[in-house]
């Protein structure tokens, strides 16, 4: 591989990996800060009153782990199809930021459940759902010099005869 282009590869990754890893430590905090909450918030009146709320939670907390998959997938061979080398690289950047981002839905709500009901039951299907989610998120390197090295080749020649 040429050494430029393996340094611009890496340089790309190791950014991607600390915007992973920031977003990592957020789901982290907003985790141990719905632990801090959960026993002050809540009265008995409050269960009541968000008791529709779980369902929705899981269902939208669902849909962006989802959404992280798809997204991350399709970033993967929407590089594959790109003209150039900038090109793949770009959406293979802007892939991985909206998988993380969609990964962290899941603990936004699990945060604003916590908040709202003062229980800690279903917080462990949020947090971790949400981290999990985000690990398959964060690319592969071998993944990404894999499509980027094959881009910087270029197409190859068609053999007519």
């Amino acid at each position: 591989m040429d050494p430029q282009l393996e340094a611009s590869i890496r340089a790309s990754y190791r950014t991607l990996v600390i915007i992973c890893a920031a977003i990592g430590m957020g789901v982290i905090i907003m985790a141990v800060i719905a632990v801090m909450m959960a026993g002050s918030v809540a009265t008995d009146s409050t269960q009541d009153d968000v008791g529709i709320l779980l369902p929705i939670f899981l269902i939208l907390g669902g849909a962006g782990i989802v959404a992280a998959t798809v997204v991350r997938r399709h970033s993967l061979a929407a590089a594959k199809a790109a003209p150039g080398l900038e090109q793949a690289l770009a959406r293979l950047r802007v892939g991985t930021v909206l998988a993380c981002a969609f990964s962290e839905v899941a603990a936004i709500l699990g945060l604003a459940y916590v908040i709202l009901t003062g229980s800690l039951t279903w917080a462990p299907v949020f947090f971790g759902g949400a981290l999990v989610s985000l690990a398959f998120s964060v690319p592969r390197l071998s993944q990404w010099e894999e499509v980027l090295v094959t881009r910087a080749q270029g197409p190859s020649p068609v053999i007519r005869g």
